[in-house]
């Protein structure tokens, strides 16, 4: 596992900005928003509705995609998922929320956190299992991604990894309840450096073929001709490609010890090889967040353009509040910055992030409108 000691001021600056503005839009929310709409109630989709679970390598449950300093719900070393989700952990927080309270500094700025304007009665029912759920297999990792804290990461885990064992009692689980609509292959590792990622997915689609399964990935460990094959020869429903720059001084701002190179011909290798394979699947996206350093027309431009070259079937731009440092403002306060570019003739579903503008490329088309 790499490790990164020295987080330096941006990322002190970064930790403390959000702490700060969590805790005060959480006393906002309490302390102005509540008495002024006392019949708006608070609400999560996690909680209730199971939207989001995260699985760590060390076995630990919290309710969101996230990482240090979320509350552990419980422990799928120990008790099964089911108990987890109907548990003292999640019980905790749905009481809060009852009770019309944010029990975390993190809900205040978590996508799955809304206020209900006519609350029913039924706004507090709780789902049976989990709708989507990250498993993270593993916590190592290839690089040393800006804001990553890569020493955190394995002092939180140790050499902590979910064992064989575990996994398939978690996917039996997803297979028994069959209410997941989404499983996804991550965390805060690099899900393609676990061996047994191949056997897990091809294990859960061919006992539950309805559920969508996904991996994100930077792409690098894909640079190899064997791992495309093995990737190939599972039903994996989405490949999602991180990569955040089209050329390599933008990209290894955030993507520190990233290849550029080596990560698009991953993606070109996979589209080549699924094309010769005659496949219809995975479906291949290429995710781009927008930073400060990779945000003109000319980096944007040039990115459709090669996206559009090696025949990938979707290129999401995404903008991100994180770094602070290095927030693109002028796509954080566009609406319609959120925006996706959908290729070639493979359709799919695929929008985890909810309202996308989606811009249809066609064949005709000399000049794709940025």
């Amino acid at each position: 596992m790499k490790n990164n000691p020295n987080p330096g001021i941006t990322y002190r600056f970064n930790v403390l900005f959000r702490i700060v503005a969590k805790e005060l839009l959480r006393a906002f929310y309490h302390f102005v928003y509540r008495p002024l709409r006392p019949s708006v109630r608070f609400h999560c989709r996690n909680i209730f509705e199971g939207r989001n679970a995260l699985i760590f390598a060390n076995g630990e449950v919290t309710c969101v995609c996230a990482d240090h300093g979320l509350i552990n719900l419980g422990n799928v070393n120990d008790s099964s998922v089911e108990d987890i989700w109907k548990g003292k952990g999640f019980e905790d927080l749905r009481k809060s929320f009852r009770n019309n309270r944010l029990p975390l500094r993190h809900c205040a700025v978590c996508f799955a956190f809304e206020k209900i304007k006519k609350p029913s009665d039924d706004i507090y029912d709780i789902t049976p299992f989990f709708w989507n759920t990250h498993i993270e297999t593993t916590p190592v990792c290839n690089l040393e991604c800006a804001i990553c804290r890569r020493d955190e990461v394995e002092k939180h885990r140790g050499n902590a990894r979910l064992s064989p064992d575990t996994v398939y009692r978690m996917l039996d689980e997803i297979i028994k309840h069959k209410t997941n609509k989404f499983v996804l292959f991550f965390g805060f590792g690099e899900p393609f450096l676990d061996k047994n990622i191949y056997d897990y997915v091809s294990y859960l689609k061919e006992r539950f073929p309805e559920v969508i399964v996904s991996i994100s990935t930077n792409g690098i460990p894909l640079d190899n001709e064997n791992n495309v094959e093995k990737l190939l020869n599972t039903p994996l429903d989405i490949v999602l490609f991180s990569v955040d720059g089209i050329t390599q001084e933008e990209y290894v701002k955030y993507r520190k010890g990233g290849d550029l190179k080596r990560a698009l011909s991953a993606m070109e290798r996979l589209v080549n090889k699924r094309q010769t394979k005659g496949l219809a699947h995975p479906y291949i996206v290429w995710q781009y967040l927008y930073f400060r350093w990779n945000d003109s027309d000319k980096s944007l431009r040039a990115t459709v353009n090669h996206a559009r070259k090696i025949g990938v079937d979707l290129l999401h731009f995404l903008p991100t509040r994180t770094p602070i440092t290095g927030i693109s403002w002028k796509n954080v306060l566009r609406r319609d910055s959120n925006v996706m570019y959908k290729f070639g003739s493979i359709d799919h579903d695929y929008n985890p992030h909810g309202r996308s503008r989606v811009i249809q490329v066609t064949d005709d088309m000399e000049e794709i409108p940025l």
